[in-house]
């Protein structure tokens, strides 16, 4: 009798796992896209609560935690802040439909995953323009523009891609960030207003680390794709997969990668600096494989090691100007002046001029100044001895010059080269950054005044060594100490 009972318990047992087997083929898998109606509706997969569920629900939290850095934001009263943050907030949205699509589908191919990664890309290329567009709140946006290219851990797939393991990848885009954010503490902290403003940095460091936190918990080696799982090319955005595949998109060009000053990517008009993972999701957008060109960089292929680079500025490559780039974002669409170079009196005004390689001015008075206005992407060389050099909001511009008489100036300017082959008694340095200054042997003792300026470099001839350079950081932080009545400032010193 208890055998015969036995025997009906499994009977029972076996139709109960044939039933489950065959719904679980009928749906593409037990946690795939459309196993079950819940699987549409809400959280994606793992609707009944499986892992899927647990790292939905995990990432759903962050979401809402970036929520809470717009809410600092807004309290700083800063346009810009608001902006960025909100930024912040939608790549952290966008990153929650992958993560949702990680939990319900199989692994995609790189078309497919190019598709789920689309979003959160042209996030990450706005990130990186916001800087330019908000000068006040400059630290800001690059903190956030920085630190979001950590949300880049969903495109690993291996230690040969290019990318560290996730934790590892949040944590290095992090500290990127966190030098801005610093800045942002060293401006604002103990000052009348400034409390928001740390509010919102500690906001920003509290959700890193816990993007840190949820990587390392549930994606550790990369992301746990549902090997039963749904089509990732039938999942919806919002909501996970749905059982019947939405009607296909007529095929459209994707947006322009991020511009980058002589960099391999195409776009100098979109007016957007290089941005580390924001390029690599440039390259996604453009249809190349999810992968392609994310390389380790190894000792021979640091400048320092190459023999085909004498950090000297070229004068002029000989290269075709491209036509005037479109005006940026922030001009509100006002159309681009005129391009200029002319004398006019005793003064050389070179003005509005984009992508030119080739302008040489060719000075024969000692009394004569160049000023070059709004010019971007251009290289320029002065011959003869010049009364002074100013450079005025330009982008991405280097000069050579020989000799000046006065002043070699900058001012409100990004990313710009100087070489001196002369001499020349006085640079000054004022609201601008990335500024890298190749000296002469004979000028070596120029005064450098710097004003509101950061990451500036200077080049000097290294003794016995034709065409080396030593490269010696300015400091852009001072400590200042009451002694005897008066304060005295100093650099900040670093170890290391």
């Amino acid at each position: 009798m208890a055998s015969g009972m036995v025997e009906t318990l499994l009977a029972r047992l076996e139709a109960v796992a044939g039933r489950l087997e065959a719904a679980a083929a009928a749906g593409g898998g037990g946690g795939g896209a459309g196993a079950a109606p819940a699987a549409g509706a809400g959280a994606g997969a793992g609707a009944g609560g499986g892992p899927g569920a647990a790292s939905v629900a995990a990432f759903q939290a962050l979401v809402g935690a970036a929520g809470g850095v717009v809410e600092a934001a807004r309290a700083t009263g800063d346009a810009g802040v608001v902006a960025a943050s909100e930024v912040l907030q939608r790549s952290f949205a966008g990153e929650l439909d992958i993560v949702r699509a990680v939990a319900a589908c199989r692994a995609p191919s790189s078309e497919q995953l190019q598709g789920l990664l689309k979003p959160v890309g042209e996030e990450m290329a706005k990130a990186q323009d916001l800087a330019f567009k908000h000068r006040s709140a400059a630290n800001h946006c690059k903190t956030v523009a920085e630190a979001l290219q950590g949300l880049a851990w969903v495109a690993y797939s291996g230690k040969d891609c290019g990318l560290s393991l996730p934790a590892a990848h949040v944590e290095e885009y992090w500290q990127a960030g966190e030098f801005y954010s610093n800045k942002v503490l060293r401006e604002f902290k103990n000052t009348e207003g400034g409390a928001p403003h740390v509010e919102w940095v500690k906001r920003c460091k509290a959700l890193f680390g816990d993007l840190k936190a949820f990587v390392k918990e549930h994606h550790p080696t990369g992301p746990a794709w549902n090997p039963k799982g749904g089509d990732p090319g039938q999942f919806k955005a919002g909501g996970g997969g749905g059982k019947a595949p939405p009607p296909p998109a007529p095929a459209a060009p994707p947006p322009p990668p991020p511009g980058a000053l002589d960099g391999p990517r195409a776009a100098p008009a979109a007016g957007k600096p290089a941005g580390g993972m924001g390029a690599v999701f440039g390259e996604i957008n453009q249809g190349a494989s999810v992968t392609a060109g994310l390389k380790k960089v190894t000792a021979d292929m640091k400048t320092k090691n190459r023999a085909d680079r004498t950090h000297v500025v070229a004068a002029g490559a000989k290269k075709s100007p491209a036509a005037p780039a479109a005006s940026r974002a922030s001009d509100a669409g006002k159309p681009r002046a005129a391009p200029v170079c002319a004398l006019r009196g005793n003064k050389w005004s070179v003005e509005n001029q984009v992508e030119n390689r080739e302008l040489v001015i060719n000075v024969d008075s000692a009394r004569q100044t160049v000023y070059v206005y709004k010019c971007e992407s251009c290289t320029i060389q002065i011959k003869g001895k010049v009364n002074a050099v100013t450079l005025d909001s330009c982008r991405r511009c280097a000069v050579v010059f020989g000799d000046v008489l006065a002043c070699f100036e900058i001012v409100n300017s990004q990313s710009t080269e100087a070489q001196c082959t002369g001499k020349c008694p006085t640079f000054s340095f004022d609201k601008s950054d990335g500024v890298q200054l190749y000296l002469s042997e004979e000028g070596k003792g120029a005064n450098i005044t710097t004003a509101k300026s950061s990451e500036m470099n200077v080049l000097v001839p290294k003794q016995g060594e034709e065409g080396e350079f030593s490269e010696i950081p300015l400091p852009e932080q001072f400590i200042s100490v009451f002694k005897d009545g008066a304060f005295v400032t100093e650099p900040v010193g670093h170890a290391g």
